[in-house]
């Protein structure tokens, strides 16, 4: 989630370094997807921006609120991600792997 007034890309690097501990370069664009997020009963709209990235170093260290942080190809991602709209990019990419080489 970005804070209030953060720029989308800034809020994604201090996420995944909070999240995952590892730094990255923010790449390109790559999809926007409409979703909903349930918190304590309430439902949101989300609207989900999806970045390339450039990992600067491979060693995940989860934050605490993290059960579990792993690398997976897309041929294998594993199913019952948490949400319909990383179900949905991760298929997109899963069908377009070839051309984003």
């Amino acid at each position: 989630f970005v804070e209030e007034g953060e720029h989308p890309e800034t809020g994604l690097y201090r996420e995944i370094k909070e999240e995952l501990g590892v730094k990255i370069i923010v790449g390109k664009l790559f999809d926007i997807v409409m979703d909903w997020y349930e918190f304590q009963g309430v439902k949101f709209s989300t609207l989900n921006l999806y970045y390339f990235a450039q990992l600067k170093s491979e060693k995940i260290r989860p934050g605490d609120d993290i059960s579990e942080a792993r690398w997976f190809s897309l041929k294998r991602r594993p199913k019952g991600l948490s949400s319909k709209n990383n179900r949905i990019i991760l298929a997109k990419l899963a069908s377009n792997s070839a051309s984003l080489r």
